[in-house]
């Protein structure tokens, strides 16, 4: 159904869409559809170009029933009678939610507001959506949203689409907070431990700390610094040692930092798993090798390799050279 919705340009705004819903269509009874069509369209001239579409969102919505010849409301989803007004109903987050919900449902849908076009502008404390990076099918939801005044443009940067502060509270509980990195369900075994230990031992603890210390001056100013942090102590099956941020205005984890510490030449050992992870997390997924006799120098900065498993996988300046075998025979 959201194909044949995103098949219109126009979806309307506020006033149209209200307009629709409380007077338009009688509340109690079956509404004749070409009627309906000429009475928006009359009282409102502008809706001749929106009025299929406002029709299809809302069928998209569940808040009516439409069929070739008649429109009526499914009060199980929508009353008029529960508002004073348009304007009361729009105030509240109720038709967003009912969207947002709706959309999450359909594989396009749910990746409107996604990690990578998402982020969160501290100092305004709203959160922006980069518009370039909404896709383009799902621009009659934008559109939608800017007519409406949940997205406003910021007057500084072309690109950026700001929540309505109004509705700041609503979309983090909704939307931002699905979007906070969540650590493996599962802990590791006592042995696992041991053996974390040990790899631990062998990759330098020093070394992840000085990249903390690292990142955290590289982000200086971010409000969520106590969220660089290392998870390897406890997470041994993550496929990597930090989670960060990329930028000062991302507000989830979307840089996840495998730390290699090397002496003398720039060589490490790379996991099975954590070769697996950087291949699924790409651009997300960061290599720092950190040279154990500089990084206490102040001003160091680690030799830093974003989606590595592309780029040491496909290039041959790095040499590979196979450690274990795995050993099985098939029944």
């Amino acid at each position: 159904m959201l194909r044949e919705l995103l098949r219109h340009d126009n979806l309307g705004d506020s006033r149209e869409i209200g307009f629709v819903l409380f007077q338009a269509i009688t509340p109690t009874n079956q509404n004749r559809l070409d009627a309906l069509r000429m009475f928006c369209i009359s009282n409102i001239f502008a809706m001749s170009r929106s009025i299929d579409g406002i029709l299809e969102l809302l069928q998209f919505l569940s808040i009516i029933r439409l069929d070739y010849l008649t429109v009526s409301l499914n009060h199980a989803v929508f009353d008029p009678r529960d508002y004073s007004s348009a304007e009361d109903y729009f105030e509240l987050p109720n038709f967003y939610d009912l969207l947002f919900k709706t959309l999450s449902q359909t594989e396009e849908g749910r990746h409107f507001f996604n990690e990578n076009n998402l982020k969160f502008n501290g100092e305004l404390n709203q959160y922006y959506v980069q518009s370039h990076m909404i896709s383009f099918e799902l621009y009659p939801i934008r559109n939608l949203l800017l007519r409406m005044s949940f997205l406003q443009p910021d007057s500084n940067i072309k690109d950026h689409l700001f929540v309505a502060p109004a509705f700041t509270g609503f979309f983090k509980e909704t939307i931002a907070d699905s979007l906070v990195f969540k650590l493996p369900k599962h802990r590791f075994t006592l042995e696992q431990l041991k053996s974390s230990l040990l790899r631990r031992d062998e990759v330098g603890q020093d070394g992840e700390m000085a990249v903390i210390q690292y990142e955290q001056g590289r982000l200086k100013g971010h409000l969520q610094l106590s969220q660089i942090r290392q998870i390897s102590e406890e997470y041994v099956n993550a496929g990597y040692d930090i989670v960060s941020f990329d930028n000062i205005d991302s507000f989830i984890n979307d840089r996840f930092i495998e730390v290699k510490t090397y002496t003398h030449e720039i060589a490490f050992y790379w996991s099975k798993q954590e070769v697996e992870v950087a291949r699924r997390l790409q651009n997300k997924y960061w290599l720092y090798l950190v040279d154990s006799k500089r990084m206490n120098i102040a001003g160091y900065v680690p030799k830093m390799i974003q989606d590595p498993y592309r780029k040491i996988f496909e290039n041959e300046e790095w040499k590979k050279e196979t450690e274990k075998w795995k050993i099985f025979i098939e029944d």
